[in-house]
């Protein structure tokens, strides 16, 4: 199979200085590590480059009590719209003139931008995406002119290109995109079984327990479970309840219903919590003969890598891949993990693994173990012990841009035998 590294003609012909380099290098002794497996076909974007330690996706930056994040990849409003709720969010909304010149300043580039707003209900009508209308703001910021519905086709909104005034533009155009988080409320993430018959016509009832509330500190009738190997995200206004210690699960019908994990996401704390069910995951059903009415999870203690297969043609491998994790913690290698299975294109494997507490991860060091072409969009971490989760942006081949994602192989025709990348928003 002909490289798609052909395409970048600098790498073609430093490759071979590059990769001797590497081989050079003394690599620390890896701990190793006890892996899990499970599997989930969900979707989730590439992370930028702005940090901020409040925002639970890392590479967001915070601003008022929301998160923001910038997207230089130019998408249609629709699909930059998805990309966003990927994210457990929604396109920017700059109701006022400082959300409006922090999101003029956090963008990168001199490009349009679309923002979360759009008059496709009504001509004249702009609305934002929480349904808010903007003339209830008090505030926008057209640019003169604007908006003036060129051709009657221009009904989504935008930033204009290198100044904070706004544009109407036609929704199919492809633009770059930002996204927001409100981090003041807290999430609960279910994920369905892949398997048959995994989803429900049913309603779950989640209780969160924790010491906090001596008991359940909450409850949440949460509905509309239908589909296999799904992620479904549901937010829940509430008050403090501390670090959730269990979550019990009470079956509301007698319809089969199968889960993999629960995430909750405390917005106090701005960490993770999550919950997993056993291999053969949560059956929950009214009706005995398919499951158990009701289920008491645990908190897990495990880490978990997070590794995205590139969607391209035979972007899968069926060797295994050596991960290790560096950090300053360590002063070098903390742990490291071999990981098999990456045998579907467009697919993000999940797999946990116990370790001692190795702080903030600074980069990832991926070794190819075969000659089986595998490309990666990205890698997260999550620490169990800070509940945080960190990308790592296949858009790195050390230091040197790469259009096509992490390439590996030890083919050296096909891809690099070894890759380093650094946590997002680190040089």
């Amino acid at each position: 199979m002909k490289s798609r590294i052909d395409n970048a003609a600098w790498l073609i012909a430093n490759k071979s200085e590059l990769l001797n380099s590497l081989a050079r290098r003394r690599l620390p002794t890896i701990k190793p590590a006890t892996l899990t497996t499970t599997t989930t076909a969900t979707t989730l974007p590439v992370s930028t480059e702005k940090t901020n330690p409040v925002c639970r996706i890392s590479s967001y930056s915070w601003f008022n009590g929301v998160c923001y994040k910038d997207f230089a990849q130019k998408r249609s409003y629709d699909v930059a719209m998805e990309r966003c709720a990927a994210d457990g969010g929604q396109l920017a909304m700059p109701k006022d003139s400082e959300i409006n010149s922090f999101l003029n300043g956090l963008r990168e580039g001199t490009d349009h931008r679309w923002f979360g707003m759009t008059d496709r209900l009504s001509e004249g009508q702009w609305v934002f995406e929480d349904g808010q209308h903007l003339a209830l703001t008090g505030y926008s910021n057209w640019e003169p002119g604007e908006p003036n519905n060129k051709d009657r086709r221009q009904h989504c909104a935008g930033f204009r290109p290198t100044t904070p005034t706004w544009d109407d533009m036609r929704c199919v155009n492809t633009k770059g995109f930002m996204c927001q988080i409100d981090q003041g409320t807290h999430s609960l993430r279910i994920k369905t079984s892949g398997t048959k018959n995994s989803g429900t016509n049913n309603d779950l009832s989640v209780e969160i327990l924790s010491d906090s509330c001596n008991g359940a500190c909450l409850t949440a009738t949460i509905s509309g479970i239908k589909s296999k190997g799904t992620e479904y995200v549901r937010t829940m206004p509430a008050s403090t309840f501390g670090d959730p210690s269990g979550l019990r699960l009470n079956a509301l019908g007698n319809d089969n219903l199968k889960i993999d994990w629960i995430e909750i996401y405390n917005a106090d704390a701005a960490r993770y919590y999550r919950f997993s069910c056993p291999p053969e995951s949560c059956r929950l059903s009214t009706d005995r003969r398919e499951g158990n009415e009701q289920l008491l999870l645990e908190v897990d203690e495990s880490h978990i890598l997070r590794i995205r297969t590139s969607d391209i043609k035979e972007s899968n491998s069926r060797n295994d891949l050596s991960v290790e994790i560096l950090s300053d913690t360590c002063n070098g290698t903390c742990t490291g993990m071999t990981v098999s299975g990456l045998a579907v294109k467009g697919t993000v494997y999940v797999r946990t693994f116990s370790a001692s507490n190795f702080g903030d991860p600074t980069a990832l060091r991926l070794t190819a173990t075969g000659p089986d072409w595998l490309e990666l969009d990205w890698i997260d971490v999550y620490i169990a012990e800070t509940g945080k989760y960190y990308r790592f942006s296949c858009r790195d081949i050390v230091g040197f841009y790469s259009p096509n994602g992490c390439e590996l192989s030890t083919d050296r025709t096909e891809g690099f035998q070894q890759l380093l990348l650094h946590v997002d928003g680190q040089p």
